[in-house]
């Protein structure tokens, strides 16, 4: 099983964005492995006249192009997961970024396990942008949380994998599922009814969606 994951907006205080997401694409099967590459490909060659990266990146996409991408991707078999941190609402003594951004990565793979019911080998496959002590504490947060939830599946595997989002095609769909969250809170303003808004179509799909923290305060 592999999950993919991938982030939009900063952890930054107290200048920033807003809101912070993770968005995660579950891959349970080879076949759904197959869609993430098929359905990637698709939509890069339907919209190369227009695009002219290497990757898809939500932050690059203008509107024609998002509802072609998006569109694209939802032909796949794998399911999404997605975390949204309303940021005003975390303590400042919670603030601290690295610390922050690990417990959120590791909380959202562990909803989607226990979701699952994974009891066997999990990849964790996240954009390779952490490096030295930064990746290191990544990789602790998320395998100490699997240590104390889960030590009653003596067969639970987790294995973290930093890789470069260019040659992996599921976590750039990780990060248009996040980008399509983000957008749906900081852009629309949460109006599902906005022509540019594919958020209800990705919740369709979605099985584990974590908001921290709803109606703590307005």
């Amino acid at each position: 099983m592999n999950i993919y994951l991938d982030e939009s907006g900063d952890l930054g205080y107290p200048n920033g964005s807003d809101f912070f997401v993770f968005g995660g694409v579950i891959v349970k099967t080879p076949e759904d492995e197959a869609g993430c590459k098929k359905y990637v490909s698709r939509a890069k060659r339907k919209i190369w006249d227009q695009y002219k990266f290497d990757e898809l990146k939500s932050s690059n996409l203008h509107d024609n192009c998002r509802r072609i991408v998006v569109n694209e991707l939802l032909k796949g078999t794998y399911d999404f997961a997605y975390s949204l941190l309303r940021k005003n609402e975390v303590k400042p003594e919670l603030r601290d970024t690295s610390g922050l951004y690990n417990w959120l990565a590791a909380k959202l793979v562990e909803e989607v396990i226990i979701e699952y019911g994974f009891k066997s080998d999990i990849n964790v496959i996240i954009d390779k942008s952490l490096y030295g002590v930064r990746q290191h504490e990544f990789n602790q947060t998320l395998l100490n949380r699997n240590f104390d939830r889960f030590n009653r599946y003596p067969n639970l595997s987790v294995k973290i994998f930093h890789c470069n989002s260019k040659v992996e095609c599921g976590i750039q769909i990780a990060d248009i599922i996040a980008g399509t969250v983000y957008r749906h809170y900081a852009r629309y303003n949460r109006n599902p009814a906005h022509e540019y808004n594919f958020f209800p179509q990705v919740c369709e799909r979605t099985k584990v969606a974590l908001d921290f923290f709803k109606g703590r305060r307005k």
